[in-house]
């Protein structure tokens, strides 16, 4: 997270940011729950055709903190 705040300005993290979040949404929606290392391969995949081009540590940290949203937003509605 440091080096990508270093690195980049605030829309370019929130612009990756927003596309992780609907890359991690889509995951969810076309794969099992145990399809894990299926959903990540997409994210990765959507990301990179994007144009993203971070390190897997930063691609990994966002995709858990997406994950992690997705499932609280669904719990509150449920």
């Amino acid at each position: 997270v440091p080096w990508i705040k270093r690195n980049t300005t605030a829309h370019d993290r929130e612009e990756f940011l927003r596309w992780v979040e609907i890359a991690v949404a889509a995951a969810e929606q076309l794969f099992y729950v145990t399809q894990g290392p299926e959903k990540k391969k997409y994210v990765v995949q959507f990301l990179q055709d994007k144009g993203f081009t971070f390190s897997e540590e930063e691609v990994n940290a966002a995709i858990e903190g997406a994950v992690l949203r997705l499932h609280r937003e669904l719990e509150a509605t449920a």
